[in-house]
């Protein structure tokens, strides 16, 4: 009789074990969390330059010249203090 219950009882410890070794790797195969969460900062802290996004010269942004930046197109009528519907220069790099 106790081998009837320990058998699934050992099947189902084994499965798990089985299971965590799956999910664990040595260290050296994951990459360093602090350096990926460090390099996704620094991905979304750069932006592009003023005069990259001001295609058409014109010295302002506007909401249709920023929707290629996720960010600023979320944050574009925050980040235009006056609102006027546009980003001067100095509106643009106050934008944080």
């Amino acid at each position: 009789m106790k081998a009837t219950y320990l058998t699934p009882v050992a099947a189902l410890l084994f499965g798990c074990a089985i299971a965590s070794a799956q999910n664990s790797s040595a260290p050296s195969d994951q990459p360093n969390s602090d350096a990926t969460h460090s390099s996704m900062r620094q991905a979304s802290a750069s932006r592009p330059d003023f005069d990259t996004l001001d295609t058409k010269k014109k010295g302002t942004l506007t909401a249709d010249d920023v929707k290629g930046n996720k960010w600023l197109a979320k944050n574009f009528t925050r980040c235009d203090m006056d609102h006027d519907g546009t980003l001067s220069r100095e509106e643009y790099a106050a934008c944080k």
